[in-house]
């Protein structure tokens, strides 16, 4: 259906053009008809009249001939072949199929509007791809991540229904405990997640102390650090306020700080500080444990990664990724330097024009 209405408009169209160049010749003729009967004083006959009329008609229909023949072949070539390429990768992508490509990628290699869609249609695609893989790694490592705690809780669960050492069912019972506050944290941040990916509206900033709400967060982990004997060194001031989320920049300090817990070892060191500098306020937290290579650093930010392979370390994966977002969603700045063997430091811009 789609083919023969195009046809009736193709038809149409070069209808109105013969027409349009037999009233153009016919014109034409008349006009120098006049002229030569002016200049010269010649009468034609009919008999002339009609020889003319009949090669003006052949010469218009001749015209739009060459024009079809002409336009038919540019037609093949410009539209028809580079259409339907695009048609077969829109095909592709509805079947969800993303690494078909039209062109090689390269930009300098635009010349038409076709060849624009064409580029962009491969980036649409190359994008989805990259979505695509995402959403699979993300489904997959959730799997694995409550696989995980549920296996043991339920093994655990089965050693205690059997076991009549009360000291062996109290050992059982703090693995569940401590299974199942990390299984609840990994819900929550899930959760979190979710939410900050999907939330379009969030509060409003309020001006709060960013010092004391730091002072608070290492209060709150001091169980997490007091554990492995870890020095606290903190430069912060009386008060330092901010206009911001207080309770999302809550979870930056909290994920933070757990990390740094985290990855350093018995005895270490951990300092936190404000500083302030020509572009805002700079906050870092800096220990002194395992640091990490550039390979490592480029994917601290993705969902679910851990730079300890073998999850020996508590945590799900998911802290950091929530930092990045939150600094997305609020225009705070974050870096990283790191060292293998040397420590980590992870340092938060609040930029002035954004926060005061």
């Amino acid at each position: 259906m789609k083919g023969y209405r195009n046809s009736i408009i193709s038809f149409r169209s070069y209808f109105t053009l013969f027409i349009t160049i037999v009233i153009a010749v016919s014109i034409s003729t008349a006009i120098v008809y006049k002229i030569v009967n002016a200049v010269a004083g010649v009468e034609f006959g009919t008999p002339v009249l009609w020889i003319v009329s009949r090669y003006s008609f052949f010469l218009s229909l001749t015209i739009l001939l060459v024009f079809i023949a002409i336009n038919a072949v540019k037609k093949r070539f410009i539209v028809d072949k580079p259409l339907k390429k695009i048609l077969k990768a829109t095909d592709k992508i509805t079947a969800g199929d993303f690494s078909f490509r039209i062109t090689d990628g390269d930009e300098e290699h635009i010349r038409t509007e076709f060849d624009l869609i064409s580029y962009r249609l491969d980036k649409m695609a190359e994008e989805l791809g990259r979505m695509e893989l995402l959403h699979e790694n993300f489904t997959s490592n959730i799997s694995h991540e409550m696989k995980t705690p549920l296996a043991t809780l339920q093994n655990y669960a089965t050693l205690i229904e059997t076991e009549d050492d009360i000291g062996k069912i109290r050992e059982y019972s703090a693995v569940i405990s401590t299974t199942t506050r990390r299984f609840s944290t990994l819900i929550t941040n899930i959760l979190r997640l979710n939410k900050l990916e999907n939330q379009t509206i969030f509060a409003e900033k309020e001006r709060y102390n960013l010092a004391e709400q730091i002072r608070v967060a290492l209060l709150d982990s001091e169980a997490l650090w007091s554990k492995k004997n870890i020095t606290i060194e903190s430069e912060l001031p009386d008060s330092l306020f901010i206009c911001a989320d207080e309770e999302l920049f809550d979870i930056v300090w909290s994920n933070l700080i757990s990390n740094a817990v985290k990855f350093t070892p018995e005895g270490g060191r951990i300092t936190v500080c404000i500083k302030e500098v020509e572009a805002g306020i700079k906050v870092l937290i800096q220990d002194s444990g395992i640091g990490m290579t550039k390979e490592e650093i480029d994917r601290i930010y993705d969902k679910f990664y851990q730079a300890d392979r073998s999850h020996n370390a508590e945590g799900n994966g998911l802290g950091l990724a929530l930092v990045k977002k939150i600094m997305d969603i609020t225009g705070a700045k974050i870096e990283v330097e790191s060292e293998k063997g040397k420590g980590s430091t992870f340092s938060v811009l609040f930029p002035l024009e954004e926060y005061y």
